[in-house]
């Protein structure tokens, strides 16, 4: 074995036995310290607990920061979205006197075709009906006072 092939920290042990049987060991040194932290000891520890706070300050701050751009971003998204769902269709309003209701009809801009109508029609026959029976039955009460 050569010097060069020695790691550096570590040291030959010495003994009686020819060079080829020679161990080459590395020794690892580790402080332990018990009990009681010395003033260095302390202000590192304080420093470490100070430098936990501001990465946790840090950290908060990039979370509000996150989450208000994730806001901004749905808001333009569902702006968008609202602009060109009110480019493709938009309100018809009706007033139906015969039933006393108001029917919103909801037009498609492309080619004029009603989507929808709130109160569909079918309510809209049903409320006129309804009326028109309530006048008959006034008239013929009305008569016979």
């Amino acid at each position: 074995m050569k010097l060069g092939d020695i790691p550096s920290g570590a040291f030959i042990q010495q003994s009686s036995a020819p060079e080829s049987v020679r161990k080459v060991t590395r020794t690892v040194t580790k402080k332990v310290t018990i009990g009681s932290t010395s003033g260095d000891e302390a202000l590192s520890s304080a420093q470490k607990e100070s430098q936990k706070l501001a990465d946790k300050k840090q950290i908060e701050t990039k979370r509000q920061e996150h989450e208000a751009r994730s806001e901004q971003r749905a808001e333009k998204v569902k702006s968008a979205i609202l602009d060109e769902a009110s480019a493709m269709r938009h309100l018809k309003y009706e007033v139906i006197e015969e039933a006393e209701l108001v029917q919103v009809s909801v037009v498609n801009n492309s080619d004029g075709a009603i989507i929808r109508k709130f109160p569909p029609d079918k309510v809209v026959n049903i409320a006129v009906k309804i009326r028109e029976k309530k006048r008959r039955t006034r008239k013929t009460l009305d008569l016979k006072a």
